[in-house]
């Protein structure tokens, strides 16, 4: 009986030490969880960013190229004549 009691007790023990350890490693995993999405929030951004970036410049590399070509065109023209 004595036995019994001490098995049931060591029982409760870990079964107290194991719900311990796994609300650690809940909160481990929400925080690892969050930095992750802070992260990859931090990476879309910057693609954004970058994306918005290239639109511009390719924006005003195609206005010059146009700049460029019509006044080629326009010298062509008037060599010609």
């Amino acid at each position: 009986m004595l036995q019994t009691q001490e098995q049931l007790s060591s029982t409760i023990q870990d079964k107290t030490q194991l719900e311990e350890d796994c609300k650690v490693l809940r909160d481990k995993a929400e925080r690892l969880g969050t930095s992750l999405k802070r992260q990859y929030e931090r990476e879309v951004e910057s693609l954004r960013n970058m994306l918005k970036t290239f639109d511009l410049e390719f924006a005003i590399g195609k206005r010059v190229w146009c700049i460029v070509y019509g006044v080629w065109c326009m010298l062509i023209v008037w060599c010609v004549m």
